[in-house]
């Protein structure tokens, strides 16, 4: 939510449009743009076919996977939610579709190269709203005009333009459709863009929006400037200097809008270099630049760079192999700190399990894909504002049971105001906090827990209350539980305009402790039926004391047995013979619940 300083607008008979577009714009505060992901493709390789949507809306990503879907996503994929975090639109950077999985008007044939269903090009789309209207967004692209170049190692793609198509979310019965379409134009209309890293930031102002993209084989970036008129070319930046030529690999703002990094890997077996700038939102222009050549490492598969959401660290893979974090200042990437390596067997494929592009999560992680096709494994980074190996680097670590085809949903940071006090901040919006925040339960003691604060616009002040007598100041506080409980926890998070409060009720362990409560009482998802290769039990609303569950044969045989968490749990039936089994779930002071279980190899 915004306040609006509506003194700070002359009261003219002209002005009552801009107060009213205003209005509008900053009507859509809550922006949940970015809690629904999707990765994966129809057409993807035993067992890892269909798709798998994350989504955020709880705080912790749940894992849904669907491998009778149609949908299909290779390397682009792009999604756009409502204010409350329901789905809207999807792309694959081909074709866009609204929640009912139509078309739109507009929406067909966005580029002239369809790779298994969809576009090829890393970070080659976005979704961002229209500031002028809170149920319009833009959806922007590559438009891929050819496929090979004149060399391997440069650019496999040649971008002729920058594609738009406007759409409404009330349209086609409220589901959503395209209402206009066009192409970003700039001065030299011949010149070739670079595919793919298409970068967006939140002007000054706190309502705009500043869209760049490089030129193919050159050194400058074009900016774009979307306002509630629509969209402008503005100028080119050529700060950087000599950009080799080559491919950009990665490209990301820091979540704060203060920085740019850009990550180059012109050939195989060449050295990598990063691009590090502050950036200006006011004026859309890159200053102090810092250039890093790589030199412990030369690119072999593909790399990875990206800032920490607090915007104090960069995690970068040089190598593709290999973590590092450096901190933002003045010793940025001479200073690394050596996280952790992919463990790799001699005879592994190149692209084997490799960092590749990555995404800041709603949750307050980071998550990034691999160069792997035929692979459901992301990597997480869980605390990535903490130093050193407090980050939690999670290598391989989360299984999302659909084929990944080096996808990574894009997307700009949608929760950035204004620069406040600056001559930009010329629009009255004075952006309250937002609060947002997510739980880990210890795997040890279930009545241990951090809560990590994910909270945007500026917030200088926390004030937890976890519903047991106990409160804490800290943004990311760990506490203890005395006993199992229903306990309302709430987070209120103030900056200099107000606050915002977010509660949520915590059922911890099993009450009663002289009947057997009824399991049904229990929220709990398993699927997908037939299991292939995982099984996902998703226990929704429920942080259990001890809950485990066994796969048993026709015999009563146990083959295996987990541990189970609030969230969703993945078992790996990979091993275990096709066939119909029973899932047994057990909890302290519940009664088992039996689920039938169909494995299909």
């Amino acid at each position: 939510m915004y306040l609006i300083h509506i003194g700070l607008i002359k009261m003219r008979q002209k002005s009552s449009v801009v107060i009213l577009i205003m209005l509008f714009a900053l009507e859509s505060s809550a922006q949940k743009h970015d809690f629904i992901w999707m990765f994966g493709n129809s057409g993807g390789v035993e067992p890892n076919v269909g798709v798998t949507t994350l989504d955020f809306r709880e705080g912790n990503p749940l894992i849904l996977p669907d491998h009778k879907s149609k949908k299909s996503f290779y390397i682009t994929s792009n999604m756009y939610s409502d204010d409350s975090g329901r789905l809207l639109y999807y792309s694959n950077g081909y074709s866009i579709y609204n929640r009912n999985d139509k078309v739109v008007k507009f929406g067909s044939n966005l580029t002239k190269i369809n790779v298994f269903e969809g576009q090829a090009t890393n970070q080659g789309a976005l979704f961002i709203p229209d500031p002028a209207e809170p149920h319009r967004c833009y959806y922007i692209c590559d438009s891929i005009a050819s496929f090979f170049n004149s060399s391997f190692g440069r650019s496999l793609f040649n971008t002729a333009k920058v594609k738009y198509v406007h759409l409404d979310d009330r349209l086609a019965a409220e589901a959503g459709d395209g209402i206009g379409a066009g192409y970003l134009l700039q001065g030299q209309q011949n010149d070739s863009l670079e595919a793919g890293h298409l970068r967006a930031c939140r002007h000054a102002n706190g309502r705009d929006w500043w869209i760049l993209k490089k030129k193919q084989y050159s050194n400058e970036w074009l900016f774009w400037l979307l306002d509630p008129s629509g969209i402008h070319y503005h100028h080119s930046d050529t700060a950087f200097g000599n950009y080799p030529v080559g491919s950009v690999c990665d490209s990301h703002f820091s979540l704060d809008g203060n920085h740019f990094l850009s990550m180059s890997c012109p050939h195989f077996d060449t050295v990598v270099t990063y691009y590090f700038a502050d950036f200006d939102r006011c004026v859309g222009r890159f200053r102090n630049i810092r250039v890093f050549h790589s030199i412990d490492f030369k690119f072999s598969a593909s790399g990875a760079a990206i800032f920490s959401p607090d915007s104090k660290y960069i995690y970068m893979s040089q190598d593709g192999i290999s973590m590092e974090q450096t901190e933002l200042g003045p010793n940025v990437f001479t200073d690394r700190v050596f996280l952790d390596s992919i463990r790799r067997n001699p005879a592994d494929h190149l692209y084997y399990h490799t960092f590749w592009s990555g995404q800041s999560g709603p949750d307050g992680r980071l998550y990034l894909n691999t160069f792997t096709l035929n692979t459901s494994l992301l990597h997480r980074i869980r605390h990535p504002n903490k130093e050193g190996s407090a980050c939690g680097l999670d290598i391989a670590g989360m299984d999302i049971q659909c084929q990944v085809d080096r996808c990574m949903p894009t997307f700009p940071n949608y929760r950035l105001g204004p620069v406040e006090d600056s001559d930009c901040d010329s629009l009255g919006i004075d952006p309250l906090p937002w609060c947002w925040w997510r739980h880990d339960q210890d795997s040890s003691d279930h009545l241990l827990f951090e809560f990590t604060d994910a909270s945007a616009y500026e917030v200088n002040r926390w004030l937890w209350d976890f519903g047991d007598g106990h409160q804490s100041t800290e943004p990311n506080p760990v506490h203890q539980f005395d006993s199992n409980g229903v306990y309302r926890v709430c987070l209120i998070v103030n900056n200099r305009h107000g606050a915002d409060t977010l509660c949520r009720t915590l059922h911890i362990g099993t009450l009663s402790t002289d009947e057997y409560a009824e399991h049904s009482q229990v929220n709990l998802q398993t699927f997908p039926q037939p299991a292939h290769s995982d099984l996902i039990v998703n226990v929704l609303d429920y942080i259990p004391q001890k809950m485990s569950c066994t796969l048993l044969d026709i015999q009563g045989q146990a083959l295996l047995h987990q541990r189970l968490f609030g969230g969703s749990n993945v078992l790996n039936v990979r091993s275990v013979p096709a066939g119909m089994y029973l899932l047994k779930i057990s909890e302290i002071n519940r009664r088992d619940r039996f689920e039938k279980i169909l494995i299909e190899h």
